[in-house]
């Protein structure tokens, strides 16, 4: 809708419509912020089911501005990570009010979800697992029946089918172009399940998602200790993000190119959300000590992060090519040295193509 509006713009004032002028740049990189605000909107929805709103608050300003999320409502805008945020948003309020409603249009509206996420980003399709987890547990969570069960299985299929709705644009143009209605665009490009990065993923210099975002690693620890909550149970989560982990790092471009930070994880982060939440609701609940020092521990990571988003956008961290020393480096650095080819190691795109690359 973006692209639409700018080529409009552009068509009306005489200006470049090429798909490359300035008003589709603009378009498109505010288009981030405008998902991105959405999904905010849905976050706080569904997390104000279950934390006060200032607690909330707390937590989704903390997701904004401590993580790399930031960067690609600024520096990197236009990429799809913002629109999945929203998604993953809009599709766990959704969820939450279906266990409350058990209503088709809900059951509507999450299939329509399902399948935006996976045009958007193909990984993403495997929130349907997720959703699948909820459910379930919400119905051996009530008194067990055939008829129950038989209503679970006709809300799938209601998602199934609208999630292939809002796909089936998308593949009758595949139909159109390629003869086939599934086309792995990609082309060579693929995973390596036996494999996978995940220490790399989570820990390496170069692109270690808990290195260049530490506040992602403090609120996944805050679901291991999310209690449940009337319906909410954490556990589910940890558990989809277990397999999103391991998925996301057996791509063969397992740091995601020139990037900051880990860019793919970017979708997941409203699922941290509430972990988050209940790090800062515990940590009142014990004693202001405790919580002033989980406060002023959160503040810090939020100002390392935007340090380092400045660092990006400088190139002083650089973009695909980071080591442990090129870290040290430029840990407290405000202008790139000169002399930091000596620390890189740059990655060997046709080798990590075959899946021969090694950290």
């Amino acid at each position: 809708p973006f692209f639409v509006l700018a080529h409009g713009y552009a068509l009306l004032t005489g200006g470049s419509a090429s798909g490359f002028s300035e008003p589709y740049q603009f378009a498109i990189q505010f288009s981030s912020l405008f998902y991105f605000v959405l999904g905010v909107f849905f976050l706080w929805k569904f997390m104000r089911l279950f934390f006060s709103d200032t607690i909330n608050w707390l937590a989704i300003l903390c997701i904004t501005f401590g993580t790399n999320v930031f960067y690609y409502l600024t520096v990197g805008a236009g990429l799809s990570h913002p629109v999945g945020f929203f998604l993953y948003s809009s599709l766990l309020f959704y969820v939450f009010k279906w266990r409350d409603t058990k209503a088709f249009k809900q059951s509507i509206l999450i299939g329509l979800i399902i399948g935006f996420m996976a045009l958007v980003r193909p990984i993403n399709a495997l929130a349907s697992v997720l959703v699948f987890l909820l459910l379930l547990n919400d119905f051996f969570k009530n008194k067990f029946s055939l008829t129950g069960f038989s209503a679970l299985v006709r809300h799938l299929f209601v998602m199934a089918v609208f999630a292939l709705l809002a796909m089936s644009p998308q593949l009758v143009y595949w139909k159109f172009a390629t003869g086939h209605f599934f086309f792995n665009s990609y082309m060579e490009e693929g995973f390596y399940f036996s494999h996978p990065h995940l220490a790399d993923g989570l820990f390496g210099f170069r692109k270690g998602w808990f290195i260049y975002t530490p506040l992602a690693l403090i609120a996944t620890a805050g679901l291991f200790f999310n209690k449940k909550e009337g319906r909410f149970s954490s556990g589910y989560i940890l558990l989809f993000l277990l397999l999103y982990v391991y998925v996301c790092f057996s791509w063969w471009c397992w740091w995601y190119g020139g990037s900051f930070g880990q860019r793919a994880m970017i979708d997941v982060y409203p699922l941290l959300t509430p972990g988050l939440a209940r790090l800062f609701k515990t940590s009142s609940e014990k004693s202001k000590v405790v919580f002033r020092a989980v406060a002023a521990a959160t503040v810090l990571l939020v100002l390392l992060n935007l340090f380092q988003t400045m660092q990006a956008k400088y190139n002083i961290i650089h973009y695909d090519s980071m080591t442990r020393e090129a870290y040290m480096d430029a840990l407290f650095r405000t202008t790139k040295n000169p002399d930091r080819e000596k620390f890189l190691k740059h990655p060997d795109y046709e080798k990590a193509l075959k899946g021969e690359h090694e950290e």
